[in-house]
Parts: C-alpha cells; structure tokens; sequence
C-alpha cells in the first residue's frame, strides 16, 4: 500500500490546534475521530473512481470487484494518536497493490496445464497508482473537512 503524506501549512496547523484547545480531552478523541473518518471518506469515495473499473485486463469476473473492496479504518492509540488507514480490505482486495505497483509477469509452462510450473516472461504490468491519485487530488477537500468538523465540536461546547 503506498504511503501519502498530507501536509498542512503552519497556518491551517494553528487554526486547527487552536481549535482542538477549546475541547476538553475527553471530546477532542471523539472530534479527532470524526474528522478522520469523514476525510478518510472523502479519499475512500476518490478512489473507487481512480482504481481500474471490472473489466480490466487480468480482471477475473467471479471475484468481488477491486474498488468494492476499498475501505478506511480509523485507529487511535494509548499515545494519544490518531490515524486514518484507506486501502483494499484483505483478503478480496489483497491485489490491490500489484494494481497500483504493477507486477511481473508469470505464466504456466507448458500452458493450459494443470500443476505445470511457472516462468518468468521478463515483462511487467504498467503500475497505476490509483489510490496515491486519489489522496493527492482529495487532500484540500481532506483538511477543509478536518477543519470544518473541529470547529462543529468545538462550537457545540
């Protein structure tokens, strides 16, 4: 799975600590959560539009399609941090990433045998970075989101 950073300038950064300052601790876990959910959704939704629809060459029809598989989860930790997780749930999902890296080539020797070995056709599939793009294209929608939520929780306070 690829790792994308969203980074936000030092303003929006103050903006958003300045809100999280007006929630008490307890609520701020609950704030922060949301916000990650809700933006997390926004890259999930993005996604399913970039990663190659059913059909695609290597696709195999009886399986669930890839972009049925892509999901956000939100993890919080004893340290205090939060992290929103998107990608392809396993195991439907678990070519997801030879999708977005590409991969090589392997093909049965002799063809069309059951058991027969593999070989290497030294070719490689064409990487298509869908969920990087889905991310990249999505993240001012991501933190405006973010933003946004902080300020409903700490407006209800």
């Amino acid at each position: 799975m690829s790792v994308v950073e969203v980074k936000i300038n030092e303003s929006e950064f103050t903006a958003a600590n300045a809100l999280l300052a007006k929630v008490d601790k307890q609520l701020r876990g609950k704030a922060v959560e949301e916000s990650l959910h809700r933006a997390a959704q926004v890259v999930v939704d993005a996604a399913k539009v970039e990663v190659p629809q059913p059909g695609y060459p290597g696709d195999k029809p009886g399986l669930k399609p890839l972009r049925d598989t892509i999901s956000h989860e939100v993890r919080s930790y004893s340290s205090g941090t939060f992290v929103a997780i998107v990608g392809a749930q396993w195991p439907a999902g678990a070519h997801a990433m030879l999708v977005e890296k590409g991969h090589e080539i392997w093909l049965p020797s002799p063809p069309y045998t059951a058991g027969a070995s593999t070989v290497n056709t030294g070719r490689r599939t064409e990487a298509d970075p869908w969920l990087e793009r889905a991310s990249d294209n999505t993240q001012a929608n991501q933190i405006g989101i973010i933003v946004s939520t902080l300020k409903q929780h700490s407006e209800s306070v």
